[in-house]
Formats: C-alpha cells, sequence, structure tokens
C-alpha cells in the first residue's frame, strides 16, 4: 500500500539492514505526503552485526550516513538532526557504577514530500 502511514519510526536497527537505501525508499513510498521518518541510532550496536563502515565512523558521522539516505532517496525535504546527551544513568541501571551519564541518542528526520 502506498501513502498508508503518518510517521514510521526506525529505532536502533538501521545500522544492521543489508540494503538501508532501499528500505528508506519503501519507508518514503508507505508514508503519506507531509508524513514523518524518524531514524534513531545510539553508541551502541551488537559487534558483527551491523553493515561493515558502521564501527569506523563517529556518531556523527553516523548521523550524517543516516541524512545521506534520505537525501539519496530524494523523497524528504525539512531534514533535521537532534543530539539527546548528559541525562544521568538511572540507579538501577547495570552500568550505574562504571558511568553516571546515560548513552547519547541520535535522531533524524525528515516529512515525506507532497
Amino acid at each position: 500500500t502506498q501513502n498508508e502511514f503518518d510517521a514510521v519510526i526506525c529505532n536502533f536497527s538501521i545500522e544492521y539492514l543489508v540494503k538501508p537505501l532501499e528500505v528508506t525508499r519503501e519507508v518514503a513510498r508507505v508514508i503519506k505526503p507531509g508524513g514523518i521518518f524518524i531514524t534513531i541510532i545510539s553508541d551502541r550496536w551488537f559487534p558483527g552485526k551491523e553493515i561493515s563502515i558502521w564501527s569506523e565512523m563517529h556518531p556523527f558521522e553516523r548521523l550524517g550516513f543516516v541524512l545521506d539516505l534520505y537525501l539519496k532517496c530524494g523523497m524528504f525535504e525539512n531534514l533535521k538532526t537532534q543530539s539527546i546527551r548528559g541525562f544521568p544513568r538511572p540507579y538501577e541501571d547495570k552500568y550505574f557504577n562504571s558511568k553516571k551519564v546515560s548513552d547519547p541518542i541520535f535522531l533524524a528526520h525528515g516529512k515525506v514530500k507532497g
């Protein structure tokens, strides 16, 4: 179905897609014009399962990689990024004793043209 959804969220998984550009194009196809696509990434992933270039990039380069997918797709506008960092790690988190600040997350998003 085309133009079916108001929004799609890709949550902490773009780094595992074998064909991320093709998936981004398909996402654009199923979102209504003016709908939003949000991709969320972090500093953590499962080593050995990610696409080959992922581990070689700085976190902000990864965000640029995601934005480049949106641009190459050619179906998005109003592209934006956001970095969320510096929040305290919850006391019950198993990593609390080694790192007091939560892992940062990074978002890229854009609206489907039309």
